[in-house]
């Protein structure tokens, strides 16, 4: 049975260019198949990002009402620079072999048998790889927005859409509980464009710390977005003029356009031991080290690197766990600061659990943190001056001794009848 490719990746999401690249340069043979039908001005997660990044440095020193009306004119240079037929090339500079066309695997075998893939475009043809990535963009905990009543393509907006129009909506309405949702509507809502969020959570960012979540909300409601929580959207009607109306089990809402930040999932992931998902940095780590390390006897070093990151203005960044049934075991260290808001979960001993962080240094504080977790390194050895966590576990440690101290004079007491 003839191998034609060692990996071959399918779609454009964040990801796929960082993981044919990755493979490249390992001397694989290597397949980056796109769909034909992808536009060229198409941005994927990760380059949305980016253009919002350089759009919000640009357009900050005008006044918010003016920015909606310049948007346009800021935006072509800025989606210029990320134009797909460049990126296309530099991965085929690298040895990569590009392939445009829709694709499908020939029925998916039951046995471990790598499976065939027919692309059909401009080249048909049938190929068989050693392993296979897809590489959409993937969002954990969003809302599957296909599912509800009287959505169609009509009835609302992609972020992509969004960036190609001349002239912004006055108002869009986004769903999810999902941290790129969030992102989207903080984006959105600083080019001057009234934003309204709707979560079916009783805060946004469930995944996230209780504490440090609502601490974002408040930020978001502060800015002018209107936040829904707890409210499950039952309908979508398009009315005139483009604008939704959106039914909920509390009441009905209007908005000039419905912006879904998440495109609606139309494919499952097939169940096969030869695919695989290629959605973070992980996973690009992952796939390499279980397909190509027998090839080529290099094998990639993967970090149990579980750091959730959200792009928020402040930014959030987590690791680890923040959730605990046994609250007599854990230590919670809080402190508040000019860097932001901190939350570290430990155990009576100090080893360290999870932590949470708010703030502009969030991410760099957050992968210091990880480390130690990664070495088992006790809370009250970590040397990061600016949270203070050696002290704060001194506090905390103290106080739970004197209470201990007076639990077992009053047990003494008790017993003796004294």
């Amino acid at each position: 049975m003839a191998i034609d490719y060692d990996l071959v990746v399918l779609g454009m999401g964040s990801y796929a260019q960082q993981l044919v690249l990755a493979a490249a340069k390992l001397e694989a043979r290597v397949a980056w198949v796109c769909h034909q039908e992808t536009p060229a001005n198409h941005l994927n997660i990760s380059q949305i990002r980016q253009v919002f990044s350089i759009l919000k440095n640009n357009l900050q020193r005008y006044p918010r009402q003016k920015r909606r009306e310049i948007f346009y004119r800021e935006s072509i240079p800025v989606l210029n620079r990320f134009a797909q037929s460049e990126l296309l090339e530099n991965v085929q500079d690298a040895g990569v072999d590009v392939i445009v066309g829709t694709w499908k695997f020939h029925k998916l075998p039951q046995s471990k048998v790598s499976p065939l893939l027919e692309v059909k475009g401009f080249n048909s043809r049938q190929l068989r790889a050693r392993a296979y990535a897809i590489a959409n963009d993937y969002v954990t905990n969003s809302i599957d927005v296909s599912k509800f009543d009287g959505l169609t393509e009509n009835s609302y907006l992609t972020v992509n859409q969004l960036l190609d129009l001349e002239n912004l909506p006055d108002s869009v309405t986004l769903i999810g509980n999902d941290s790129y949702t969030c992102e989207i509507a903080q984006a959105v809502n600083f080019l001057g464009i009234k934003t309204t969020l709707i979560t079916t959570h009783n805060h946004i960012l469930p995944n996230i710390d209780i504490a440090i979540a609502r601490t974002l909300q408040a930020q978001l409601e502060i800015e002018g977005i209107e936040v829904y929580t707890q409210t499950k959207v039952t309908a979508i009607e398009s009315i005139a003029n483009g604008c939704v109306k959106i039914w909920t089990d509390h009441q009905i809402l209007e908005c000039d356009r419905l912006l879904l930040a998440n495109n609606p999932q139309t494919e499952s992931f097939p169940n096969h031991p030869h695919i695989y998902p290629c959605h973070h940095d992980l996973d690009i780590h992952k796939t390499i080290n279980k397909t190509l390390q027998t090839n080529f006897g290099k094998s990639i070093k993967v970090v149990n690197n579980n750091i959730t990151y959200i792009a928020t203005t402040p930014p959030i960044s987590q690791v680890g766990t923040m959730q605990t049934l046994d609250a007599k075991n854990v230590h919670i260290l809080e402190s508040s600061s000019e860097l932001g808001l901190c939350k570290v979960l430990c155990d009576r001993q100090g080893q360290i659990l999870g932590a949470s962080i708010l703030g502009d240094r969030s991410k760099i504080l957050i992968e210091a943190i990880n480390i130690a977790i990664q070495g088992k390194v006790k809370v009250q050895d970590v040397g990061i001056e600016d949270l203070q966590l050696k002290a704060q576990w001194q506090a905390v440690h103290e106080s739970r001794g004197d209470r201990d101290r007076l639990k077992d004079w009053f047990t003494f007491r008790r017993d003796w009848n004294l």
